[in-house]
């Protein structure tokens, strides 16, 4: 089995540190993490920008919004 399906659920809600393992697997880059899962990675180590994902978590949640009005 491979990832890149059309996966189950909300991306925005999968565990950041999955969203890193998947990157650290190769199922993900770095940018799609970003812009798919909201996730901001950092760094050779990949290490995961905490206040850097919360501000493009709610960003991204936020321009859903507006995109359904």
């Amino acid at each position: 089995r491979t990832g890149g399906g059309g996966g189950f659920g909300d991306p925005l809600l999968r565990p950041t540190e999955q969203v890193q393992q998947d990157v650290e697997l190769g199922f993900v880059s770095v940018q799609a993490a970003k812009r798919s899962y909201g996730v901001a990675l950092e760094g050779k180590s990949r290490r995961i920008n905490e206040v850097a994902t919360t501000k493009l978590r709610k960003q991204m949640k936020q321009a859903r919004t507006r995109r359904k009005s």
